[in-house]
């Protein structure tokens, strides 16, 4: 009966699952570095304000929402949060990597320059002249410009460097760039007051979609280099560091506006189905080897939740 049941999920356990489930491993390794470092001496946390904020409230509001307030406002963990952080690190993680990692081997040297990369990034962190912000208020000095101009430089120099050798996948880096579209159109829609930050996770995560070929040293320990750096924003800061779009406190919006909203969705939707069927080629069948051909682009696959290959061996079972 053992043998019959690994018998049947022994060709779920392919080669290309291999390199998604270590790759993911390898990431909550840096995510749990991240939290050791982030509960040494060599981090300060800042608690000076997180005692204000009890003693302010605590004769307003229950002890228990006091407490859970408190902690968001001045990012402090708790234990549930620790856990969450995990899982919300390595979803994101896969999102990054599912359309680029393909069958790709990441050796030791990758690891350890992403845990390197993700410990310097958090200690530099704790100078005084990098503590400022990318954002729409903030007022920078000559100094923060400086600061912001040399990597800024360098990363553009890279970025070229990709575009002169057709290596940047444009499209992939589209879809996430609409996302943030649709996200700011909505917003948009209720108020001009909106409060851009840049967060550097978010700013990482986009510039590791730049370099995706991983059969070049270069690319690949640059991809280690900032994927090391989402994961150690994402441990500090959690989900807000995907949060571009900031807004005053709103209503949810009312049933009218809903339904506007789904009608233009639904609009939409009609749109690009039209255009599928007659703009679209009919009857193409990528085949499951073909994931991961040289030859075949990425961008030209549609974005699914299993990976591609498997999904005929799930049908089996």
């Amino acid at each position: 009966m053992i043998k019959a049941f690994i018998n049947k999920i022994k060709p779920i356990y392919t080669s290309s699952n291999h390199v998604v489930m270590f790759y993911l491993l390898g990431i909550i390794s840096i995510f749990l570095n991240c939290e050791i470092l982030k509960a040494s001496p060599l981090i300060k946390q800042p608690t000076h304000n997180y005692n204000n904020c009890i003693k302010i409230l605590k004769n307003k509001i229950s002890m228990k929402n006091v407490v859970k307030v408190c902690e968001i406002l001045n990012y402090q963990e708790n234990f549930q949060d620790f856990a969450y952080n995990i899982f919300y690190t390595v979803l994101l993680s896969y999102a990054l990597i599912r359309e680029v990692i393909y069958k790709s081997y990441f050796n030791i040297k990758y690891w350890i320059l992403a845990h390197l990369s993700a410990v310097i990034f958090a200690l530099i962190g704790e100078l005084d002249i990098l503590k400022f912000s990318i954002d729409s208020k903030t007022k920078l000095t000559f100094i923060h410009c400086i600061v912001i101009f040399i990597p800024l430089l360098i990363i553009s120099i890279l970025i070229l460097r990709q575009l002169y050798y057709s290596k940047l996948k444009l499209m992939l880096i589209c879809k996430v760039s609409c996302l943030y579209l649709i996200i700011y159109i909505l917003l948009r829609t209720i108020t001009n007051n909106i409060f851009i930050h840049l967060h550097h996770s978010f700013i990482c995560g986009l510039l590791s979609l730049c370099f995706t070929d991983f059969t070049s040293s270069y690319e690949k320990y640059a991809h280690a280099i900032f994927m090391g750096i989402v994961v150690q924003g994402l441990n500090f800061f959690s989900l807000s560091e995907i949060l571009i779009f900031n807004i005053s406190d709103k209503a949810s919006p009312a049933i009218y506006s809903l339904s506007i909203i789904y009608s233009i969705y639904l609009g939409i939707c009609l749109l690009l189905i039209i255009i599928k069927r007659k703009a679209c080629k009919k009857n193409t069948v990528i085949e499951p080897d073909d994931i991961y051909r040289e030859d075949l682009e990425p961008d030209d696959l549609e974005i699914s939740l299993l990976p591609n290959d498997d999904i005929t061996l799930y049908r089996r079972l």
